[in-house]
């Protein structure tokens, strides 16, 4: 989880990436709410591919 921090953090000062593929990185309902905090602030994404990750329905 630290280590996605570090790299979802950087998307408050990132204004040109416009997809992110963060696919099969054992992501949990934890990480998922952070992504979630970290992406009302970011206006530039636009696609977020997420898919087979371990996100139960607490995180969804």
């Amino acid at each position: 989880m630290e280590g996605a921090k570090y790299i979802l953090n950087s998307l408050h000062f990132n204004s040109s990436l416009h997809t992110l593929q963060i696919s099969g990185n054992k992501i949990g309902s934890e990480g998922a709410q952070y992504i979630s905090e970290l992406l009302s602030h970011n206006s530039s994404l636009t696609f977020l591919i997420i898919g087979n990750n371990e996100i139960g329905s607490v995180g969804a």
